[in-house]
C-alpha cells in the first residue's frame, strides 16, 4: 500500500474473506463496492488454482436462489454452497444466511411445518401462507416454464393482530438466528426497496408497515411505494436506476414473492387485481402456536432446506409439470378477474408440488384426500378477493355513491327544465341524461367510500376518466380538437357551472329497477 508493506498469515478456508485484510492493514485497506470485494475473492482463488494443484475453481454468486451449475442444470445456491450438496466451491457471496437445524431429520421438519396451520385459526389463510413460501422457493422454476408468478400478497390488519409477527414465521428463511424483524418496511426509501427486490431471489421479501400516512402528501408517498412493488412483482419488470456517478444504469431484477403488511388496502384497480389479501380479524392468530414458531426460527429454513433438497433431483419434471398443469387449472377458473384465474392456477400447481414430496417421501397416508381440501382452501382465498375487488370495482362504486344520493336526497335532484340562476339542486336531469358537476360527484363518492369503510383512491380527474372509458359519459369534442367530458347546461339560464352528462340508458342498464 502507498504508506507500507503489510504481511499476515492467513488460514487457507479464510483467504476469500476480506476482514483479514483490513485486520492487517489496521483498517486502512476497504473497498467502496461490494462487486470490488466479489473480485478481490475471484482474484484470490485464481491464484490458489494457479499456485496449488487440485484445487477446485469457485463460483460466486451475487444473489442466492437457483443458478446454473453445470450444463443448465440447476442448483438452489446459498451463502454456504449447492443445497443438498456437499459441495462449497459455488455459493452466494451475500448477508443472507441460509440457517438451519442440522440435527432436524427431514419428516422432522415436515411434522413441524405441517403444524404451522394452527398458527392461524383460519384453516385456509394458514394453508395459503404455507403454500406461497413453498412456491416463492421455486420461483425461477415456474419463471422456465414461462408462468412466473404475478402476484404480491397483502396481510391487513389493525394493531394488535400479529399480522407482521405471522408473516415473519411464514417467510424469515434467511438470517433467521439473528433477524426477528422485518428488513423492510415503507419507512424505507424507494432506492432501498428496490434494492431488495432484486435481493431476495427464489424466496419471500416481508415489507411491512403499510398505514395511513399522516397527510395527504405521506400518503401518496406510500401509495406511489405499494404501486411500484404491486408493477414490479405483477409485471415481473426489472427496475433500472440511473447512476450518474457509476457512468452507467444499475438494474435491479424482479424475484421470488412479495409480501406485504399494513393496516389498509389502497391501489388503483389494476394493482388491486395483483394482489392476494388475507384480512387478519382480532383473535385470528394463536399466540402459543406463533410463540412456538418463534421460539424456533429455524423451523421453516430446515423444512425448506430438504424440500429444495428434494426439488433438486427433479427439476426438469417439475419445470415440464408447471408448463402443463397451469393452463390445465387455469382454463378451469371462472373468477371474474382473469389476473386471479392465472393465480390460482399457479397456487394449486405449486401444491401439487408439495404434496407430491410429501408423498413420495412417506410423510403423508392420505395424500390425494388432503390435496383436494388444501386446494379447495386456496380457491376460497382467491375467491374472496375475485368478490372483494369486484364490490370495489371504481364505476361500481361512484354510480352506487350517485345512486344512494339520487334516493335519499330527493331535494337536490331536480328536472332540468326547472333550472334557475337561484336553484340550490346538485343533481339535475332529462330523458337523456343525468347531469351532476364533476367535483360534486367526487365529494358524494368520497363520502360514500368513508361510509361504507372502502378503499378511496381516487381523485376527481379520475373519476371521469373511469365512467367515459366504460361509457357513461356523453362527450363532445371542443374547438381546439379536445374531448370534453364536462360542459354548461344547454338550458344554463345563468349558471355557470360544468356538468357531467351522464347517460341514462347506460345507468338504467347498470341498475336495473333500482334507478
Amino acid at each position: 500500500m502507498y504508506h507500507g508493506n503489510y504481511e499476515a498469515r492467513v488460514q487457507g478456508d479464510e483467504l476469500d474473506n476480506f476482514k483479514w485484510v483490513k485486520t492487517a492493514t489496521d483498517g486502512r485497506a476497504f473497498f467502496r463496492e461490494k462487486k470490488e470485494l466479489q473480485k478481490f475473492n475471484l482474484y484470490v482463488h485464481d491464484i490458489l488454482e494457479r499456485d496449488i494443484d487440485g484445487v477446485e475453481r469457485v463460483v460466486l454468486h451475487q444473489n442466492s436462489g437457483w443458478k446454473e451449475i453445470v450444463d443448465g442444470q440447476l442448483g438452489y445456491v446459498v451463502d454456504k454452497g449447492i443445497v443438498g450438496s456437499n459441495s462449497r466451491n459455488v455459493r452466494a457471496d451475500t448477508d443472507l444466511h441460509f440457517q438451519i437445524n442440522e440435527e432436524m431429520s427431514a419428516f422432522e421438519s415436515f411434522e413441524e411445518f405441517w403444524k404451522m396451520q394452527k398458527i392461524c385459526k383460519t384453516k385456509e389463510i394458514a394453508q395459503y401462507l404455507m403454500t406461497i413460501a413453498c412456491k416463492s422457493m421455486i420461483s425461477t422454476l415456474f419463471e422456465k416454464a414461462a408462468f412466473p408468478d404475478k402476484s404480491v400478497t397483502v396481510i391487513v390488519g389493525t394493531t394488535n393482530t400479529l399480522k407482521t409477527s405471522t408473516a415473519l414465521a411464514f417467510s424469515k428463511i434467511f438470517n433467521a438466528k439473528e433477524q426477528h424483524s422485518p428488513e423492510v418496511t415503507f419507512t424505507s426509501t424507494q432506492a432501498g426497496i428496490e434494492t431488495y427486490v432484486s435481493k431476495y431471489r427464489d424466496a419471500i421479501l416481508l415489507i411491512d408497515d403499510f398505514m395511513p400516512g399522516g397527510d395527504r402528501s405521506k400518503q401518496a408517498e406510500l401509495n406511489g411505494k405499494l404501486e411500484l412493488l404491486c408493477r414490479l412483482y405483477g409485471d415481473r419488470a426489472s427496475k433500472k436506476r440511473m447512476t450518474t456517478f457509476l457512468g452507467k444504469d444499475v438494474e435491479y431484477p424482479v424475484r421470488g414473492h412479495c409480501m406485504i403488511t399494513g393496516e389498509h388496502l389502497t391501489g388503483v384497480e389494476s394493482s388491486r387485481t395483483r394482489m392476494v389479501c388475507l384480512v387478519f380479524e382480532q383473535g385470528e392468530v394463536d399466540k402459543v402456536a406463533l410463540n412456538y414458531y418463534q421460539n424456533s426460527p429455524l423451523t421453516l429454513p430446515t423444512y425448506l432446506f430438504h424440500y429444495i433438497s428434494f426439488i433438486s433431483q427433479h427439476v426438469p419434471e417439475i419445470i415440464e409439470y408447471i408448463r402443463s398443469k397451469v393452463p390445465e387449472y387455469r382454463n378451469q377458473m371462472k373468477f371474474k378477474v382473469a389476473r386471479y384465474n392465472e393465480t390460482a392456477a399457479q397456487l394449486l400447481t405449486a401444491v401439487d408440488i408439495m404434496f407430491s414430496y410429501w408423498k413420495e417421501s412417506g410423510f403423508l397416508n392420505n395424500a390425494e384426500a388432503e390435496k383436494h381440501i388444501w386446494q379447495s382452501n386456496i380457491l376460497k382465498i382467491i375467491s374472496k378477493n375475485d368478490k372483494a375487488l369486484e364490490k370495489v370495482d371504481a364505476v361500481n362504486v361512484i354510480l352506487q355513491a350517485l345512486l344512494e344520493r339520487v334516493q335519499n336526497k330527493t331535494s337536490s335532484v331536480k328536472d332540468v327544465e326547472k333550472i334557475s340562476s337561484s336553484d340550490d339542486g346538485d343533481i339535475y336531469f332529462d330523458e337523456q341524461f343525468v347531469y351532476i358537476p364533476l367535483n360534486q360527484l367526487f365529494h358524494l363518492t368520497k363520502d360514500f367510500c368513508k361510509s361504507y369503510d372502502i378503499p378511496f383512491y381516487l381523485q376527481p380527474k379520475m373519476i371521469a376518466d373511469k365512467l367515459k372509458e366504460r361509457g357513461f359519459l356523453d362527450c363532445v369534442e371542443n374547438s381546439r380538437g379536445h374531448m370534453e367530458c364536462a360542459r354548461k347546461l344547454k338550458q344554463s339560464r345563468g349558471i355557470t357551472k360544468r356538468f357531467l352528462y351522464i347517460k341514462r340508458d347506460k345507468l338504467e342498464g347498470f341498475f336495473g329497477d333500482d334507478m
